[in-house]
């Protein structure tokens, strides 16, 4: 039951990339993203990418499926006959240049311990060309890497070839939601952040917040969601008043509401 409710979280949050065409400034940004102070080998990065999810039951067999919702990723769980294991790296930065998004490439990171190093290996691969556009590793111990705003999504189910040892594990799950309706909130939340409703989103992940604080997505998602919303309504104050109302600012809410 444990396992698979981290591969429901995990396929949840692999958010892939897309880009019809960047310009210089943005390719830059993106470029910025993957690079880290232990990153070892960084080739130039050729677009357009894209926006998928996977599903990995063999380290040489990767199903491919492009993400038009999140019912989408949950009914080919429900599908698959087998054990899944999927391997997701999250990166919180990319989120404002993914927001562009249409799609033909995917994201494979693979996950390598050596001597209590994490070793990852990301490869993106145009989907048109069959080639790979970028191929970044990081290295550090998982605190490193994680106080770079990197975060693991890791599913407990089959660890294949490259088996992670438990005191890693234990360090990745820590911050995970410990029950099932944290986890609906938080899938809500998701899909409203996606249709672009960034006061619903905000409502949805104040809840998880408030629920499990130590749930370090939860709260990326609520940050970035009030950003969102805030930047949309600054000239609607009724607007923002809502949005205040439903995150807990009862203060702000009231004075928002006054002045319209």
């Amino acid at each position: 039951m444990r396992g698979k409710f981290f591969i429901i979280l995990s396929f949840i949050i692999l958010f892939f990339i897309s880009f019809p065409s960047l310009g210089r400034s943005e390719k830059i940004a993106l470029q910025k993203c993957f690079i880290s102070p232990f990153s070892t080998n960084v080739k130039h990065l050729s677009l357009p990418v894209g926006f998928f999810a996977i599903i990995i039951d063999d380290l040489n067999n990767v199903a491919r499926i492009n993400v038009v919702s999140l019912d989408e990723i949950f009914n080919t769980i429900k599908r698959s006959n087998k054990r899944v294991t999927s391997y997701g790296l999250y990166l919180m930065d990319i989120i404002e240049i993914a927001e562009k998004l249409k799609a033909n490439a995917i994201l494979i990171p693979k996950f390598y311990e050596k001597r209590g190093w994490v070793d990852i290996q990301v490869k993106l691969f145009d989907l048109s060309t069959k080639k790979v556009s970028m191929i970044q590793e990081i290295q550090g111990s998982l605190s490193q890497i994680s106080s770079l705003g990197f975060k693991f999504i890791l599913t407990i189910g089959t660890m294949l070839n490259h088996p992670i040892s438990p005191s890693i594990k234990n360090n990745i799950i820590k911050s995970f939601p410990l029950n099932l309706q944290t986890m609906e909130l938080f899938s809500k939340g998701v899909n409203f952040y996606t249709s672009g409703d960034y006061i619903e989103a905000s409502a949805m992940f104040y809840k998880v917040t408030k629920r499990e604080p130590q749930f370090l997505l939860g709260v990326k998602f609520f940050q970035k969601a009030v950003r969102l919303a805030e930047n949309r309504y600054r000239n609607n104050d009724k607007k923002i008043g809502e949005l205040y109302q439903k995150i807990g600012k009862q203060e702000k809410a009231i004075e928002k509401f006054r002045s319209v």
